[in-house]
């Protein structure tokens, strides 16, 4: 009967168990601010007040300039931009507006960087599970691929924030399924989170593809996902049909075989091979086979990762679909690095649930980490941190060149040249310090034809007629704040790494029967 009085081993794993869990709390704001510190800093640096060529067109030409003409707000938030209906960004714009009484691009960049923590903080909660070291092994994958900057351009380009929104959609629906609680309730919200990533970009019609993968993965009877999950398949078909039928043209023989030549090397991306990418894809298939033949109830954050790999290997098919190796540009390397990270969580997880090959799969994990690792350090170094670097170097004389441009008279001719140049040029213009900030014609011809309403839009920077606001001040005051957000992030992972649950008491011999 003494016996009775000490800790279980099971008593003892609820004692550090709640530990366990305040760790991970502690690592997922480190994640948070590490990632927001990160990408304040990057922007503090080489940011500017110039919109990007594509918010010309999104947000000052079709949304801002119908609403100072007096065709309201309503019907020009749903105005398609490509392929996408950018719904939700807009939104995010329209508030900077009616806060700063202009258009303020900086504002819309800092809220992109705070919508990126919380896709990584977010990102985490689903994927860590099981010991310390596997929960720190998620920590810093999640570091290299949210809080780096893999992509240069993203983190400049503040309505890149539509990625993100679509990104907290996957992230919401895989939540809704592993925590399903009844028809109506996790349904509609299954449905409902599809239509915000619907309306922030394309890339969520893949959304209902990795819920599947969730749904079979976990193995577990939900009373109403069938029907939950097939209207949200239909919305996002309907979606890709309409924006199929209106931007892509009919794929051949010859091209469709491009199309899954350049999928595949997608798929090990940033190595870019095809026979690697394959070589992952038999990977992910073989080991859904082998969780689908496995009873994973208690492994959520393996079937998270299941679901996380399926919707980056969907952006990936979509991306070959519309986009050629000679287009593949930066703004889309975000995305692709979920493809990796589901990857590195799906072997992690492995390892944790079948003991008999922990030691191969840990192996396989360290292996797939140093490699990409490698990749992606190269990446930046080649390609994001010149870009940033140079958009650093020509920010002032940028800014000088448009302000001049767009008080000349020659703005519709200058447009012309530009964007020609542009066209000639491709993806390669975004290189270009300068050019990258390029006035579509169309907007040209919208300021000429109105410039006193048309340039009362644009920030003080460009357009020297007032003041700064309060909220721009305000925001250029968390955008120069950003290396404190970075430490406290980096003083909050060090507080978790060095942070330890107490021992369990040790069981004492006994001398004599109970």
């Amino acid at each position: 009967m003494l016996d009775s009085l000490n800790p279980s081993p099971v008593n003892s794993s609820l004692v550090s168990g709640p530990k366990l869990v305040a760790r991970a709390i502690w690592w997922s704001w480190a994640l948070f601010f590490l990632v927001l510190g990160s990408r304040l800093v990057v922007f503090a640096y080489a940011g500017s007040p110039l919109p990007y060529y594509d918010q010309w067109i999104a947000e000052y030409n079709n949304m801002l300039l119908g609403a100072v003409g007096g065709n309201g707000v309503l019907s020009t938030l749903f105005v398609p931009h490509n392929e996408h209906l950018p719904v939700i960004p807009r939104l995010l714009c329209l508030i900077g507006y009616l806060l700063n009484g202009y258009w303020d691009v900086e504002f819309l960049a800092i809220c992109s960087a705070f919508v990126r923590a919380f896709v990584a903080m977010f990102a985490f909660r689903l994927l860590s599970s099981g010991s310390t070291a596997a929960k720190g092994a998620i920590f810093m994958a999640c570091v290299v691929v949210f809080a780096a900057p893999l992509s240069g351009y993203n983190q400049l380009c503040g309505f890149q924030v539509c990625f993100y929104f679509a990104e907290l959609a996957l992230l919401w629906s895989i939540w809704t399924v592993l925590r399903w609680t009844s028809p109506w309730r996790s349904g509609l919200t299954l449905v409902f989170s599809l239509v915000i990533g619907l309306l922030s970009l394309a890339s969520a019609i893949v959304i209902p593809f990795a819920t599947l993968i969730v749904h079979l993965a976990v193995g577990e009877r939900r009373r109403g996902f069938w029907i939950a999950w097939a209207t949200s398949l239909g919305m996002a078909a309907l979606f890709a049909f309409i924006s199929a039928s209106a931007n892509s043209p009919p794929i051949s023989l010859k091209r469709g075989y491009e199309i899954m030549r350049f999928f595949s090397a997608l798929l090990s991306w940033p190595l870019l091979n095809s026979i690697c990418g394959i070589v992952a894809a038999a990977f992910v298939a073989l080991g859904l086979v082998r969780v689908l033949r496995t009873s994973l109830s208690r492994s959520q954050a393996l079937a998270a990762a299941f679901g996380l790999s399926a919707f980056g290997a969907g952006n990936a098919l979509l991306i070959a679909i519309s986009r050629t190796p000679s287009t593949l540009h930066m703004r889309h390397w975000e995305t692709l690095a979920l493809l990796p990270l589901g990857l590195f969580a799906i072997l992690l997880g492995m390892a944790q649930e079948f003991p008999g090959r922990r030691k191969f799969l840990h192996s396989g994990v360290v292996a797939l980490a140093v490699v990409y690792l490698f990749f992606f350090a190269a990446l930046i170094g080649s390609q994001s941190w010149p870009y940033i670097r140079a958009a650093h170097d020509d920010r002032d004389e940028a800014v000088t060149h448009y302000r001049r441009l767009l008080l000349s008279g020659d703005i519709v001719v200058r447009s012309l040249w530009m964007n020609d140049r542009l066209a000639r040029r491709n993806y390669s213009f975004f290189d270009d310090s300068i050019n990258r900030f390029a006035l579509h014609p169309a907007v040209a011809r919208n300021i000429n034809g109105a410039p006193l309403s048309s340039l009362s839009l644009l920030a003080p920077e460009l357009i020297p007629t007032r003041e700064p606001s309060f909220v721009s001040g305000l925001v250029r005051a968390v955008k120069n704040a950003g290396w404190m957000f970075f430490l406290l992030g980096g003083f909050l992972a060090l507080a978790a790494l060095i942070f330890r649950a107490p021992e369990p008491l040790s069981r004492a011999p006994s001398s004599s029967a109970s």
